[in-house]
């Protein structure tokens, strides 16, 4: 073994180990020669020393083994170790976090309570020294100092704090009550300065650094501490001083105090703004704006001092220079700082007040959306958007106004002393603007638009609050702007812009202030609604014991006359003015309209008619509360329509035509009488037949109305015409006379005398007439077709509507039937501009020349409303609800027959404005109004003309397809015997042609020059179309693609009567089936060599869609597809 061990040597080389082990080995080596070889001991060493390396491996083996065990244990061991051990860290983790809340808790227990005890301890400490400084103010107000700081000189720095203090409150102080003790505080304030500088004068002698530093630091917050008195008086004392003396001296007195006063200006005075300013500039903005403010003001008060010194002959001139020399780089930026600092500051008072409010401000929505919004609750007074709790909370803060006021207010102040004169309007503007950004629009428009999206659940009427406030803080802008902005622009253009941006805004507030109060008022009817549909009950007006009922108002009543009495107080402490009048007569009217409404919802016997008497008479009481005549005019119908409940059958008609009622409408007090238990019983509707309640006073009313419409006509037409046409002939014949040298004024002025009372009320009487007329002539029209007009929708949804019918051409409404009637009536049209002309003429004649161009644009105004909108625009919009969609069967395109009448009508409309109007107006600027509303009008017509052309094209072809996809059978293309089949076109093609010679033939008689080629050209590309994708539906045999190219060639021939070249262009498919039969698969070179010829940019698809429809199928294409480039 030990010899084994031996041979491990290092390095271990298994063929040196062998050859080592073989050379030990006797009679194994080379040693004797090869005699001395022994194989078989070798073969024996070799054995037993294998014996020994498996006895040695074992041994190691074993040893391995234990020691791997040995290291699994002490593993496990240490594995358990490590998880105490995290155990042990986890729970010191968690013991280490809730010390660490523990203490973060206490800390901030502690912080609160040192917060706490500041916060009480601060207003102490300032309630202590005000107390202290009033006794020392005390003093000197009685004029003895009893107190020890001001008589001993060892506390003089005490006495320099107090008097330091003293000394600004009594700036503060009126000078007439105060005087006395002022003088004494200044007199004590420059004694202490003395004092301080004579002591640190001494200390600076004797060298105590010390002393010297403590003395400075007392003496910095005294004004004249190292500057000991004001430059500016300093200056002005100066030159009072030497002005006597250098008049004295020097011969030319004015050149030397000129270049004193600007030896001052350059040095010192520039010297001393720029110490204030620059350090400032940067860093405390509003600190710079007042100091710039306070030395420009004083800089100019010295030179307003100075011009009493005879400086020579331009002497303002010379001192204004000086001061621009001074403040030129500060002015020029001045308005940009200015704007940062107010814009910065406003937003800053906006943010802490939401900030005390716990409120985030939610962004309000902009661009396209936010105004359709706006214009939709505008226009429909819905609210749109999440409705928001704000908890009574208006968002509406009059410190805030305040504050945004002030700040505003010292920048006016600021821009009019520092603004160049030319800039002034300018700059003051700009400050404008950012008082109504941040006032009106970032605070009362916000408050607003949150008041409107206020939950109003259980009738919390807050916005009455918000209407308060905002009530007073228009208020509020309105004298800022008269007091401090108006002075600065009442002379410049900048004026107007200023009072339309106010007049708009506050137009924008007064919307949303009208919306609010109208949706509070409807809040308001609807709790009223709530309480009576809650208390009334239908036996308090039909009672089963009449003779236990007690007759007083209901319980109802009375809770709504309550609630009415206390939101009638809410308005009026809300507004002011007119605006209480006005919505408390809107209040009273809805208050009237829901007790009139609620009324009518029961049935009354003859003690339920008292008793709904007596809730009458309660609400007519409420009523007196509001003040307003109309209301109470309402509630006392109301109660003589009462009446009519509890009225003895007989005197039922008497009572109708009583002073009260004769003038109401008989359906309406047929209403009231038809809620009486007895009304059938007692037959009391024979009262109210058509003749049963007229008068002979409504009967002589409706002949008087239409004879004062005859006679205004008449009038109009006749009187005016005639009787000044005659005498302004007569004139013409009187001026053959001798009557002076001036006769054609003479006799001028005597036709002005008797015609002027006509003249002043004649243009108003002609559009009266022409109106009235207008509306008689079509009305008639309308009757006589047995047709009752339809209203026009108006608003943003009809505009929204037209607009996507213009961009997508879709039916918007239901489709009627009009049973082929256009609407359109030449007759009418001819009468209309018959009425027309006769008050253009009568314009011309009678009119001042001065007012006849804009009296003949009124004419032609009414012209236009009646003609283009009432009867075209209305006859076109009935025609585009009238034309079937594109699928209809059997569809009855008369929208052409619209189409044509509308054209006709048009030329004698422009035939109207070129002869009769334009000659009026030709010379005047109202001729560019007319052009244009001309235009306007024209073009809304044309959009849509081309928008029922484009439906009824539609049509047309959605017919031609509804025949193709009836009559085309799939065998017609791939027949089953192909031997007798006629060559000649199918049916569904006869049909088609047939139908499209008929609509091409309309289109030519409704239309005229080039709309006929504009329309056909259309209509024929839509057919070819149409042709194209209908053979490409189907699959084609050799005789079925000869059939094809019949049908296709017939399609051609009626596509000549488009008379179109490019209709004919398109025709060019024609060729294209010949595919289908020319070759069969075994000549692929045939097909090849065709559709090489047929080939042109862009229809290699076109042929390839072709072929495949071969009947003798797609296999052999590969062969011939390359030549093809398919």
């Amino acid at each position: 073994m030990a010899t084994t061990a031996q041979l491990f040597e290092e390095p271990f080389d298994a063929d040196e180990y062998i050859e080592r082990l073989a050379w030990r080995t006797p009679g194994g080596g080379s040693k004797g020669g090869a005699e001395a070889f022994d194989p078989k001991r070798l073969l024996e060493e070799f054995e037993n020393h294998i014996e020994e390396l498996k006895q040695l491996d074992e041994k190691i083996q074993r040893r391995v083994e234990k020691l791997e065990h040995q290291c699994h244990r002490e593993a496990k061991e240490f594995a358990h170790k490590v998880q105490d051990l995290q155990r042990s860290n986890q729970v010191a983790f968690q013991h280490f976090q809730e010390l660490d809340d523990h203490i973060s808790y206490v800390a901030t227990k502690v912080c609160h309570l040192g917060d706490q005890l500041e916060g009480v301890n601060t207003p102490r400490q300032r309630a202590v020294e005000a107390q202290r400084l009033m006794t020392y103010f005390n003093e000197f107000l009685d004029g003895e100092l009893r107190s020890d700081v001001f008589n001993n000189p060892e506390k003089i720095k005490e006495a320099a704090d107090i008097i330091q203090k003293l000394h600004l409150i009594a700036q503060e102080l009126p000078f007439d009550r105060f005087a006395d003790v002022k003088a004494k505080i200044a007199s004590k304030y420059h004694d202490l300065e003395r004092q301080l500088i004579q002591e640190f004068t001494a200390a600076q002698r004797r060298g105590e650094i010390g002393r010297m530093r403590e003395v400075a630091a007392v003496l910095l917050h005294f004004k004249g501490a190292y500057q000991r008195s004001d430059v500016f008086e300093d200056t002005a004392v100066l030159c009072q001083r030497v002005n006597k003396q250098v008049g004295e001296v020097f011969s030319s007195p004015e050149a030397v105090m000129a270049k004193l006063i600007q030896n001052i200006f350059e040095n010192k005075l520039q010297a001393h703004v720029k110490e204030k300013l620059d350090g400032a500039r940067h860093s405390d903005v509003e600190q710079y704006l007042k100091n710039l403010y306070d030395l420009y003001t004083r800089t100019t008060a010295l030179a307003a001092k100075l011009t009493e010194f005879n400086l020579g002959s331009d002497k303002h001139t010379f001192l204004s220079k000086l001061i621009k020399n001074i403040f030129s780089c500060y002015l020029e930026s001045y308005i940009d700082m200015e704007k940062d600092y107010l814009r910065t500051r406003s937003a800053m008072i906006l943010q802490r007040y939401y900030d005390s409010k716990n409120h985030q401000k939610r962004p309000m929505g902009t661009g396209s959306i936010q105004e359709l919004k706006e214009r939709i609750r505008q226009r429909t007074n819905l609210p749109l958007g999440p409705s928001i709790d704000t908890h009574g909370e208006t968002f509406l803060s009059q410190e805030v106004v305040v504050n945004l006021l002030q700040e505003t207010r010292h920048a006016f102040e600021r821009c009019n002393r520092l603004s160049d004169p030319s800039d002034l309007p300018k700059n003051a503007f700009s400050i404008f603007l950012l008082l109504v950004e941040h006032l009106c629009v970032d605070h009362i428009d916000y408050a607003l638009e949150i008041g409107l999206s206020v939950n109003a659940k259980n009738a919390n009427l807050y916005f009455l609050d918000v209407v308060q406030q905002a009530n007073t803080i228009f208020h509020l802008f309105d004298k800022q702007f008269n007091d401090h902005l108006m002075p600065l622009i009442s002379s410049s253009p900048r004026l107007t812009e200023c009072l339309h941006k106010k007049k708009e805004v506050i137009e924008q507030m007064e919307v949303k202030l009208d919306t609010g109060i109208d949706r509070t008022l409807n809040c308001m009817v609807g709790q009223m609604k709530h309480i009576l549909a809650t208390e009334q009950k239908k036996t308090d007006f039909k009672p089963e014991d009449e003779n236990n009922v007690m007759l007083q108002y209901t319980t109802a009543c009375s809770k709504v006359c309550t609630y009415v009495s206390r939101q009638v107080d809410r308005v009026r402490k809300s507004m002011d003015g007119k605006n209480v009048d006005t919505v408390l007569m809107e209040l009273g009217v809805r208050f009237h309209r829901l007790v009139h409404e609620h009324l009518q919802q029961y049935s009354y016997s003859s003690m339920g008619g008292m008793l709904a008497i007596c809730d009458v008479a309660e609400y007519r009481r409420s009523a007196k509360d509001f003040r307003v005549t109309l209301v109470l005019q309402l509630f006392d119908t109301l109660h003589a329509l009462c009446n009519l409940l509890v009225v003895a059958p007989d005197n039922l008609k008497q009572v109708c035509s009583g002073e009260q009622l004769t003038n109401l409408d008989r359906n309406l007090l047929h209403a009231f009488v038809q809620l009486r238990v007895d009304y059938r019983p007692s037959r009391l509707g024979r009262h109210f037949s058509y003749h049963g309640l007229r008068t002979a006073t409504e009967i002589e009313a409706q002949r008087a109305a239409q004879f004062q419409l005859r006679l205004a006509g008449s009038v109009v037409q006749k009187a005016h015409t005639r009787h000044c046409a005659k005498t302004t002939a007569l004139a013409a014949k009187l001026t053959e006379f001798n009557l002076g040298s001036d006769k054609h004024t003479f006799l001028s002025k005597l036709i002005k005398n008797i015609f002027s009372c006509y003249l002043e009320s004649y243009i108003d009487m002609e559009k009266d007439y022409l109106r009235t007329r207008s509306a008689m002539i079509l009305q008639r029209y309308y009757d006589s077709k047995n047709h009752q007009k339809r209203p026009m929708g108006t608003g943003s949804i009809q505009e929204l509507k037209e607009r996507i019918r213009q961009r997508t051409n879709l039916p918007l409404g239901p489709s009627i039937d009009t049973h082929g009637e256009t609407f359109l009536s030449q007759e009418v049209v001819v009468n209309l501009l018959q009425e027309t002309r006769h008050a253009f003429e009568r314009c011309n004649r009678l009119s001042d020349p001065s007012d006849l161009p804009k009296n003949a644009f009124s004419i032609f105004l009414l012209l236009v409303e009646h003609l283009c909108v009432d009867h075209i625009d209305y006859a076109l919009e009935i025609g585009l609800s009238a034309i079937p969609s594109a699928d209809a069967k059997n569809a009855n395109l008369y929208f052409l027959d619209v189409v044509q009448q509308a054209n006709t009508i048009f030329h004698l409309f422009d035939k109207q404005f070129n002869d009769h109007l334009m000659p009026l107006i030709s010379s005047s600027p109202r001729l560019t109004e007319c052009l244009h509303k001309k235009k306007e009008v024209i073009e809304q017509m044309e959009v849509k003309l081309d928008t029922g052309i484009d439906r009824t094209l539609n049509c047309m072809v959605g017919q031609m397809k509804h025949i193709l996809a009836t009559e085309q059978k799939k065998t017609d293309f791939k027949p089953e015997d192909e031997n007798n089949v006629m060559l000649q076109y199918t049916t569904a093609c006869s049909k088609v042609c047939t139908y499209v010679s008929r609509q091409v033939d309309r289109v030519r008689k409704s239309m005229d020059g080039k709309n006929v080629d504009t329309v056909l050209m259309e209509l024929g590309v839509r057919f070819h179309r149409l042709v194209h994708e209908h053979l490409q539906q189907y699959s084609y045999s050799s005789m079925g693609g000869m059939l094809a190219i019949c049908d296709v060639a017939e399609y051609r021939r009626s596509a000549k009567d488009f008379r179109l070249p490019a209709t004919l262009r398109h025709g060019s498919i024609a060729p294209v089936p010949t595919l289908l039969v020319v070759a069969p698969p075994e000549h692929p070179k045939q097909v090849c060599l065709l559709a090489e010829q047929l080939t042109k940019p862009g229809t290699a698809t076109v042929l390839h869609a072709f072929v495949q429809r071969c009947a003798w199928t797609y296999r052999p294409l590969a062969a011939w597809a390359p030549p093809l480039q398919l």
